[in-house]
C-alpha cells in the first residue's frame, strides 16, 4: 500500500499493527519509506465508536489519509 502525505509517496513496509494502552482508544501504526529510501512511521487513529467495531479494517475512517507521519 503506498499513501500520500505532504506530497510525500509512501509504500509501507509492514502492516498496520494496533498499538496503544488496553481499555483506551489505540492507533494504528506501520513503517514504511519514501522513493529515496527514507524511513517513517505511520500513524492512524481509530474512528469514535471503535469499541463498537467487529471488523478491524472499519476502525480507521481512511486509510489513505494518515494523523501523522514521523520521519524515521
Amino acid at each position: 500500500m503506498t499513501i500520500k502525505y505532504n506530497g510525500i509517496g509512501i509504500t509501507l513496509t509492514q502492516l498496520p499493527f494496533i498499538d496503544g494502552p488496553m481499555g483506551e482508544r489505540p492507533l494504528y501504526k506501520a513503517r514504511g519509506q519514501d522513493g529515496s529510501g527514507n524511513g517513517y512511521l505511520v500513524k492512524w487513529e481509530v474512528v469514535e465508536n471503535w469499541q463498537d467495531i467487529e471488523d478491524e479494517s472499519d476502525m480507521v475512517a481512511n486509510w489513505d489519509a494518515p494523523n501523522e507521519v514521523v520521519f524515521h
